[in-house]
Formats: C-alpha cells, structure tokens, sequence
C-alpha cells in the first residue's frame, strides 16, 4: 500500500491547504491521496512539479499485514535491510496515535 502522510505534512511545512492541491489536481484526486488510494503517475508527477520535491518525499510503500491475533502489522522496507515495523492492536485503533510498538528489525522474516 502506499502512504501519502509524507505529502501532507510537506505541504503544511510549507505553508499549504489541502485546497492548494486543487492547482494541478481535481478535488476527486485530492480526496484519493486522503483516503490513502491509488493515484496515477501523472499525478505524482504534478504534485512533486508543484511542491519542488521527488516522489518519495511525498510517499511512502508500506507493507500490511494482520496477524493471526488481529494486530495490524506496518512494515516499510528500507534498502539497508533494516525495515521499519509499526504495530496497531486492531483494525479500530489503526492510526499513528495507536501504535503500540515501532522498531526497526534487520533481515525479517517476509
């Protein structure tokens, strides 16, 4: 899956609204990379021309999985092989505020 939190918090560090997006992108777009849906290239394309920056400042891909217990686990790989692994209780409480143990873990089991 791939995240977009990087492209809203760049754009709040630079001093933009989520109805800046509407520049390059229709309001459907926008509401794609809310919801954390596919969006196309050219769209990447357009907002990385629009906030001067490359497409992995922007996105993220992130690995889910849930588990045998219900925990929800987030893994982002990271070309060191040190991948980053979020956990989240459940399906309800799978957010950032939630998160219940971050760590990063070399050569993981897939």
């Amino acid at each position: 899956m791939i995240k977009y939190y990087k492209l809203f918090d760049l754009m709040s560090r630079k001093g933009m609204k989520k109805t800046d997006l509407r520049k390059v992108i229709s309001p459907k777009t926008a509401a794609k990379l809310s919801k954390g849906e596919y969006v196309g290239g050219e769209t990447i394309e357009k907002l990385c021309k629009l906030l001067h920056c490359q497409p992995g400042n922007i996105m993220e891909y992130v690995e889910r999985k849930t588990m045998e217990d219900g925990t929800i686990q987030e893994i982002v790989p990271q070309l060191n092989g040190k991948d980053y692994i979020s956990w989240f209780p459940n399906e309800e409480q799978y957010s950032p505020e939630y998160r219940v143990n971050t760590e990063f873990i070399k050569d993981m089991e897939k």
